[in-house]
């Protein structure tokens, strides 16, 4: 009887999670966030594939997904004000530092495969990373400070 109950309560927590992003129009976008998203695009070279809000921690921010021109994905917020704030490239892990790379390793020792790596930028500074490992069909992410410490959210 858990086992059901413990299932619909994680689909529950899954998609109030997933109600927090919501894809909004670029033109709906308030003005000063507009300029920030068109100025890191013009920066990267990258298009912007979609735009989103979302409500973290009670407060409203702004999500550009776009694609570079290498093809890699950028994704980055905006607050409501128009500042920019954490940027996620996505990388290969050969570009990750070697405790990243150790950690992302271990993580693949058991079969796994490497799903997606990025960096985590804040004020021009990498500052984590995140990874998902795919192993028996199920993902799982994880985040790690550049030093390959788990990072804690």
């Amino acid at each position: 009887m858990k086992e059901p109950l413990v299932s619909l309560l994680a689909l529950a927590f899954a998609v109030t999670a997933f109600a927090a992003d919501k894809i909004v129009p670029f033109s709906d976008l308030p003005a000063a966030v507009r300029e920030t998203m068109l100025k890191q695009v013009a920066k990267t070279g990258a298009k912007i594939n979609q735009t989103l809000v979302e409500m973290e921690n009670g407060k409203k921010n702004y999500e550009c997904e776009s694609i570079l021109a290498n093809g890699k994905k950028q994704d980055f917020e905006v607050d409501a004000e128009g500042k920019l704030e954490e940027i996620e490239d996505e990388i290969q892990a050969s570009e990750a530092p070697a405790p990243v790379k150790a950690r992302i390793n271990k993580a693949l020792a058991s079969g796994g495969k490497l799903k997606e790596l990025v960096s985590i930028t804040l004020n021009g500074k990498i500052v984590g990373y995140e990874a998902s490992v795919t192993t028996n069909r199920k993902t799982k992410a994880f985040g790690m400070n550049p030093d390959g410490s788990p990072k804690k959210n």
